[in-house]
C-alpha cells in the first residue's frame, strides 16, 4: 500500500505588521490651556540634521531653542546642553504621557508634516481670547503662500509676511507681536505674545 501525502494550505491568517512610525514625519504640538500662561509651543524632528529637534514658540527669538533628541522604544526625550528637558511617551502615533509640568500645562499631540503648505489659500474664522478670561476678538485671517491677513467682519488681501513650519504651521514676527499658528484636527489653533505681557490664543476654522 502506498502511502498518500497530501500538502495542506496553510489556514493562518497573515500577520499584519503595522507601518513603522517615522518620527521626522511629525511634528509634535503642545497647544497652551485657557487656565494658564504657558506658551504654545512646536518641536521639529529634523530628516537632515540627525538628532536635532527645533522648539517653536512665540518669544524671542521665535525658533527659541536647538535641541537634541531621541527616540527609543516610544520615549522621545529632548536634551540641552546634555539634560533630559522634555521627555514624551507615544503609542500609536499618540502621545500618551509626558513629564509633569507639560502634561497639566499643554494639549498635546502630533500632526503630520505635508509636501504642500496647508495654509496657503485659506481663509479662517475664528477669535482670539484672553487667557482666564471672556474677553474675546472676532477675526477672520486669509493666508497666501507667503503674508496672511486679519480682518474682521470681512477677510481682506494677505498684508503680514509669515514663515512656514513643515507645511503645517507658521509664525510671524511684527513690532509688538509675535504669532503662532499649527493645524490641529482640522482647526487652526493660534498663540500670540502681545508685548509687553500680554497673551491670546485663538482657535479657528476654515471657511
Amino acid at each position: 500500500m502506498i502511502g498518500l501525502m497530501s500538502c495542506r494550505r496553510d489556514d493562518k491568517e497573515p500577520e499584519v505588521v503595522e507601518d513603522s512610525f517615522d518620527i521626522t514625519d511629525y511634528v509634535l504640538v503642545a497647544l497652551a490651556k485657557d487656565d494658564n500662561q504657558s506658551s504654545t509651543f512646536i518641536l521639529t524632528f529634523e530628516k537632515e540634521a540627525q538628532g536635532k529637534s527645533i522648539e517653536y514658540h512665540t518669544f524671542a527669538p521665535i525658533e527659541g531653542y536647538n535641541y537634541t533628541y531621541t527616540f527609543v522604544d516610544g520615549i522621545v526625550k529632548i536634551y540641552s546642553a546634555g539634560y533630559v528637558v522634555r521627555e514624551f511617551k507615544i503609542q500609536n502615533k499618540t502621545i500618551v504621557s509626558a513629564n509633569n509640568a507639560d502634561q497639566l500645562n499643554y494639549k498635546l499631540s502630533l500632526v503630520k508634516i505635508s509636501n504642500i503648505n496647508q495654509l496657503n489659500g485659506n481663509t479662517y474664522v475664528g477669535s482670539w481670547r484672553v487667557p482666564g478670561t471672556n474677553t474675546q476678538y472676532a477675526v477672520n485671517l486669509r493666508f497666501s503662500g507667503t503674508h496672511y491677513s486679519e480682518s474682521y467682519p470681512n477677510p481682506i488681501d494677505p498684508n503680514q509676511e509669515y514663515k512656514i513650519i513643515k507645511n503645517v504651521a507658521a509664525y510671524s514676527i511684527e513690532a509688538n507681536k509675535r504669532s503662532l499658528w499649527i493645524l490641529v484636527d482640522g482647526k487652526l489653533e493660534g498663540y500670540r505674545q502681545l508685548f509687553p505681557l500680554a497673551q491670546q490664543i485663538g482657535t479657528f476654522q476654515k471657511q
